[in-house]
């Protein structure tokens, strides 16, 4: 059995690499059913439904120009869906480290959570937009 240790997460948003700000990243994806029983089943019959995706990510905060702030400000404040790239293990699109891209929009934006003396940290959640694309090759 193959095991991993996540320790060099690839997370581009909006074109702006900020894998070296993430302390924590969970990206989940969904597949809905759909009830489909009818009269007389002794059974519950399902279908697949709609898919969907999610991103929690918290950052190390950073005011600096081009940073984790502007960009997560950026995609608030533009209220469109902006692009993302996601990859377990670093840059290296592989078998063994599969891209997936798509669209997300950004739910909230919490700015900075901390205390004295703690990391300034921001947690980000994403929601996917459309398709979400595997590819284990560039």
């Amino acid at each position: 059995m193959a095991t991993h240790i996540l320790d060099d997460a690839y997370f581009m948003v909006n074109l702006v690499d900020l894998s070296a700000y993430i302390r924590s990243i969970t990206f989940n994806l969904d597949q809905a059913t759909v009830d489909a029983t009818c009269m007389h089943a002794t059974y519950d019959e399902f279908l697949f439904g709609f898919k969907s995706g999610a991103f929690s990510v918290t950052f190390a905060q950073d005011f600096a120009a081009l940073k984790v702030d502007a960009t997560l400000w950026a995609i608030y404040d533009g209220g469109a869906k902006v692009a993302f790239v996601f990859k377990p293990e670093g840059d290296t699109t592989a078998v063994t480290n599969p891209k997936y891209t798509g669209y997300v929009i950004m739910e909230n934006y919490p700015v900075v959570d901390g205390a004295a003396g703690v990391l300034a940290a921001v947690t980000a959640n994403f929601k996917t937009s459309g398709a979400v694309a595997r590819v284990t090759e560039d």
